[in-house]
């Protein structure tokens, strides 16, 4: 079992010294408060502090946000330079970054921000305190700047929209002003394909074409008497034509002109704030400090609205590691000699503590694959150290290659050391970089150095005479490939099942542990077996021609072995039921699980589909490559970068496959024999940190 043994620590102390002792619990890193149930006396805790901590959290998260969407906009817009040089004019870059020349512009360094956390000191870390009023008065700047863009981007789309709204009508070159109506008679500017059909039908009821400078647009000015206004618009509305509603006293193209400067200006003023945004790159570091300390300040405030206190003491409950638990009672009691702390054992009945895992570098990735499913409950069994197991094997054998495996493996480990990511993806390369090791074991096993056999890779650089493979070649035997799965799969769901009776053991629910769960056991041993003997007359898996009667046997154990398996589940079954001949009827019921072992079994078979899919895709690739590579020395270079965007493909699908079906063979088919989970994993005080890692 890999999780760590839990203890419950009560606190009682002064009210006066509840800020200090939460800074020792907070700084031991390794205290987790939880709602206590001995109150004191209710307390009226004020929620004032915890809303204004969140409050400037979230200030200074949008600030970080803003600054990185503002530097993001730069750099795009640093990109596109010459085409709005062109577009605009070189005045419009000069006008942005305050130069009389555009040539004399020189463009910042655009590194990117820092990576990874930010190593402090606690005394450097606590002192952004001492910055609070600057920082939240930077964020307050950044608010405005942002605001300010989000004003001028939508004015630009308004003045963008209008001027979709005049383009139409360009080529009228009267203002909109002329068509208008009088006490006696309108004229009207229409639009539309059918215009030019309308003109007889609007002549008949008195209507004048005005303006037709260009029909063919469907752009055709009328006039007529008032009496027939109604008429027109009917006519016009039938024939889905559009008048003209502006009446501004300028033509189109003056209005177009307008609109253009009014956008040319305002982007100017847009690019000028996000070149100011930007410029706020250099407090990002700061502002990340800053946004950690407000999470443990949160941390402590949510710890102080969980607590009991009355006028002058308060009380406190939380968890603890059993192994740190005396020396976090020391920390406390050295700040304090007044303070009362009792520590207990935890109470299976009653208690709800939470997850946490011993310390172990090899099983973290797949703790953390276990845990994207649900994180173990405190009172189950890890599975993470077995999962780790099957998981490596599994995936080794779906990407069998010892080439995939090698590149696979350095460049996770090289990648994880040197680009120092967060805890999300370092768990995911690490994850990839440990199991390829089984890539290049099963490579090794079935002779595969991106597609190639061992002899065919000697042969190239001379050496004659290596094996093709070490145990076989999947496509040149899939049957064994086949039955090689399903043996993984009697074996890992068998597990499944040990683990579940070794629970039900620990918990004392004997009947359980043996008469369901040890007879699954007794038949899926069986159909191990009875795969073991169908093996080796198809597949020739094991070399038994020594002893041809030993083999044979094995046909009447595996039977024996499963069908002992099966009678025992059949007379057990329906134990609990009264009526007799319920009991029969539920334990007949249970030959029904025949069915589900071999669907569950048959699940594997996708361990054989995805090996072979990778083999077979590498063999055709080193078919093309070969063909390429025979066209002299330009076919030959060509053959070689080729080869490369090839095999990364092929490895890049084998890797998402291996890990997508391997884990829901543990998910479904390993997990779903005996995992509870729902688990909550142990979250200390202080522990919610984005950016920063506090060193001693």
């Amino acid at each position: 079992m890999s999780l760590v043994t839990m203890s419950k620590i009560r606190l009682v102390g002064l009210k006066a010294e509840k800020e200090k002792l939460l800074g020792v619990l907070t700084d031991c890193g390794c205290f987790e408060s939880f709602s206590s149930a001995a109150l004191v006396e209710e307390g009226s805790h004020s929620p004032s502090k915890l809303d204004s901590l969140l409050t400037k959290l979230a200030r200074v998260r949008l600030a970080l946000k803003s600054i990185n969407s503002f530097l993001d906009e730069e750099k795009k817009f640093e990109k596109a330079l010459d085409s709005y040089s062109e577009r605009f004019g070189p005045d419009f870059i000069s006008a942005i970054y305050n130069v009389t020349n555009v040539k004399d512009l020189v463009l910042e360094d655009k590194t990117p921000a820092r990576k990874g956390r930010i190593e402090l000191k606690k005394a450097e870390f606590l002192g952004i305190k001492e910055k609070e009023e600057e920082l939240l008065a930077t964020c307050e700047e950044i608010e405005e700047h942002s605001f300010s863009r989000t004003e001028l981007d939508a004015l630009m789309s308004r003045l963008s929209a209008e001027a979709k709204q005049i383009a139409p009508y360009k080529s009228c070159k009267d203002t909109f002003s002329a068509f208008r109506s009088t006490e006696t008679s309108f004229s009207k500017l229409v639009l539309g394909r059918n215009a030019i059909k309308c003109i007889t039908e609007l002549r008949k009821i008195g209507a004048v074409v005005i303006y037709d400078e260009s029909p063919s647009n469907g752009l055709i000015g009328f006039a007529g008497l008032l009496t027939s206004r109604d008429e027109f618009l009917r006519i016009v509305s039938e024939n889905s034509l559009t008048v003209c509603p502006l009446r501004a006293p300028f033509t189109a193209e003056e209005m177009l002109a307008e609109k253009a400067s009014e956008i040319k200006e305002n982007r100017i003023k847009y690019f000028r704030v996000i070149r100011e945004g930007a410029a706020y790159k250099g407090k990002l570091d700061e502002l990340k400090i800053y946004a950690d300390y407000l999470s443990v300040e949160i941390d402590k405030a949510k710890a102080e609205d969980e607590l009991g206190e009355t006028d002058s003491v308060f009380v406190l409950d939380g968890w603890v590691p059993a192994e740190k638990a005396e020396s976090i009672s020391s920390a406390l009691k050295k700040e304090s000699e007044f303070i009362k702390i009792w520590i207990s054992e935890v109470d299976a009945k009653l208690d709800k503590p939470p997850t946490l895992y011993k310390d172990n570098k090899v099983l973290m990735p797949y703790q953390a694959l276990g845990d994207s499913y649900s994180p173990p409950s405190y009172f189950e069994t890890d599975p993470s150290p077995i999962m780790a197991l099957f998981f490596f094997i599994f995936y080794g054998v779906m990407t069998a290659d010892v080439g995939y495996g090698i590149i696979l493996t350095v460049g996770a480990l090289l990648f994880a050391k040197f680009s120092r990511p967060e805890k999300g993806m370092l768990s995911l390369v690490l994850l990839i970089g440990y199991s390829s090791i089984s890539t290049i074991i099963w490579g090794v096993l079935f002779g595969s150095v991106f597609g190639l056999s061992f002899n065919e890779i000697g042969a190239s650089i001379g050496i004659m005479g290596l094996p093709d493979k070490i145990w076989f070649n999947p496509m040149d035997e899939p049957i064994r490939l086949m039955l090689l799965s399903l043996m993984f799969g009697a074996a890992h769901i068998m597990v499944g099942y040990a683990i579940h009776m070794y629970e039900n053991i620990r918990n004392k629910r004997w009947t359980d542990a043996f008469f369901d769960d040890l007879f699954l056991i007794i038949t899926y041993v069986g159909v191990f077996i009875l795969i073991l003997w169908i093996g080796n007359p198809v597949s020739g898996m094991f070399k038994v021609d020594a002893y041809p009667e030993a083999f044979d046997g094995l046909l009447n154990i595996g039977l024996i072995v499963m069908g002992s398996g099966l009678v025992g589940t059949v007379l057990t079954k329906g134990r609990r039921e009264k009526p007799f001949f319920m009991k029969i009827i539920i334990g007949l019921s249970g030959l029904y699980g025949i069915v589900n072992i071999l669907s569950d079994v048959l699940s594997y078979a996708r361990i054989f589909g995805l090996t072979i899919a990778s083999c077979a895709i590498a063999f055709a690739f080193n078919i093309i490559i070969g063909m390429i590579g025979g066209f002299g020395p330009i076919g030959f270079a060509a053959a070689i970068i080729i080869a490369i965007a090839l095999h990364a493909f092929n490895m890049a699908m084998g890797v998402l496959s291996a890990y997508v079906h391997n884990a829901r063979l543990q998910y479904l088919e390993f997990y779903g024999k005996f995992y509870i989970g729902e688990g909550k994993l142990f979250s200390p005080l202080g522990s919610h940190t984005e950016y920063v890692s506090v060193v001693d």
